[in-house]
């Protein structure tokens, strides 16, 4: 990889994992407020640059195919260099399927389920209406408590992924630093 490209994918994912401590810093202050919404903008906010990163890490098909093995082989460099999990939620298909894909789900949930759906709760598990969780699908859910967003019935351990991102842009600002001879 050319080294201003991989400069500037360097710097993409560097942006993206400020964007995830800014939000989660600023969700730990406003969670405890009554305004729904900011607290699922911010979260909004942490998920879509969760994706962002997941995409340049392990990117999906590119619209021109022509990229496809560029694409992967960027992918793998990155991953390789940045010494990333293939564990991480930051490469996670699951969380980036399930954020990105909310049409096809809540679509599949109305065509395929009689179950009473929660749909962007603010609240502790342990308070959830879960007496008969065959009946119950959960879209998305954030426990202020423990921190861990719900979506449709998967855990995402949102302390994690700051964790995650804290440590992969040191990781990443050092690479920066590297290649810019600092």
């Amino acid at each position: 990889m050319k080294k201003n490209v991989e400069i500037v994918f360097l710097m993409e994912i560097e942006f993206q994992c400020q964007v995830i401590i800014s939000s989660c810093n600023e969700l730990a202050i406003i969670v405890r407020s009554d305004n729904a919404i900011h607290c699922w903008a911010l979260i909004q906010s942490i998920l879509f640059a969760c994706t962002s990163i997941s995409k340049i890490l392990c990117p999906p098909t590119p619209r021109d195919k022509s990229l496809t093995d560029e694409c992967n082989e960027r992918g793998e460099y990155l991953v390789k260099k940045l010494s990333i999990n293939e564990s991480s939620y930051l490469v996670s298909r699951d969380l980036r399927n399930d954020f990105e894909c909310l049409d096809e789900s809540l679509h599949r949930w109305a065509k395929e389920s009689n179950n009473a759906l929660v749909h962007r709760n603010i609240e502790p598990q342990r308070f959830m209406p879960m007496d008969n969780p065959s009946k119950v699908s959960v879209m998305a859910n954030f426990d202020p408590d423990t921190f861990i967003l719900t979506l449709w019935d998967k855990e995402f351990p949102i302390k994690e992924i700051l964790d995650e991102s804290t440590r992969l842009l040191m990781r990443t600002q050092n690479s920066i630093r590297k290649l810019n001879g600092i």
